[in-house]
């Protein structure tokens, strides 16, 4: 564990990485090395166990994902918009996390997101919350290529010790709702189970009893509305308080 967290300091330091604000359009491989599931310079499985959150809140948090963690705000400059899902668990006074960057494009697949996770891991973030996976389902990539990403995700932040928070994706299409969501975020929580990491059930939030999307809760039958991104942060914010 030692020597991983050594090297991605090293690597950091020749990059001239410190803190990531911003997004580049080209992967960052210099932490995390493409399609290897592992930290360059880091023993390939070398993983530190995921430990509860230190108190006080908030805590520094990064974002990794797609233009529903985009939504109207701008990353690069600290600038969170209220449509951006994750919006409500970094303003405010009672805000449980607090933004120290990420990675987030839109139209990324979750493949995207795991050859970037070294740019939103750059600052040493407490926590890496993730969304990702709308953009692999209309995209016909594999289910289990999709949870192989995620792994190298969870991998990456396991290496130098910041926590993984992992969302469930909303629904998709309008009126009619999408069942291959449903495969999805049940694979989702069944990843996060497994990997005992804290699961954020942001579907669950803006869903009706069949899957699709709330009345008023979507722009577009993908992203977010101003209020739907509320709710999706609050039901995130009370699955990350209660199971610490």
């Amino acid at each position: 564990m030692v020597a991983g967290i050594a090297a991605l300091t090293a690597a950091l330091a020749v990059t001239g990485v410190l803190v990531l604000r911003s997004v580049s359009p080209q992967p960052a491989n210099a932490v995390l090395a493409a399609g290897s599931g592992s930290v360059a310079g880091g023993a390939p499985g070398e993983a530190a166990p995921q430990t509860g959150v230190p108190a006080p809140w908030p805590q520094s948090a990064a974002f990794l994902g797609d233009s529903i963690t985009v939504g109207d705000s701008d990353l690069a400059s600290g600038r969170i918009g209220e449509l951006s899902w994750f919006a409500g668990l970094v303003q405010g006074d009672s805000a449980p996390l607090r933004f120290d960057g990420g990675a987030a494009e839109i139209g990324m697949t979750t493949d995207w997101m795991a050859e970037h996770v070294g740019q939103a891991l750059a600052a040493r973030p407490d926590w890496l919350v993730v969304l990702g996976g709308s953009n692999d389902l209309p995209s016909d990539i594999p289910l289990p290529t999709s949870l192989a990403n995620l792994g190298r995700i969870i991998d990456a932040a396991d290496l130098v010790g910041t926590k993984v928070a992992l969302a469930t994706i909303p629904p998709q299409r309008l009126p009619e709702h999408d069942p291959t969501v449903d495969m999805y975020n049940a694979a989702v929580r069944d990843l996060a189970a497994q990997r005992s990491i804290v699961l954020l059930d942001t579907h669950a939030a803006v869903a009706d009893n069949d899957g699709g999307w709330l009345p008023g809760l979507t722009t577009d039958g993908i992203h977010p509305s101003v209020e739907g991104a509320r709710l999706m942060a609050a039901k995130a914010s009370a699955d990350l308080r209660a199971q610490q």
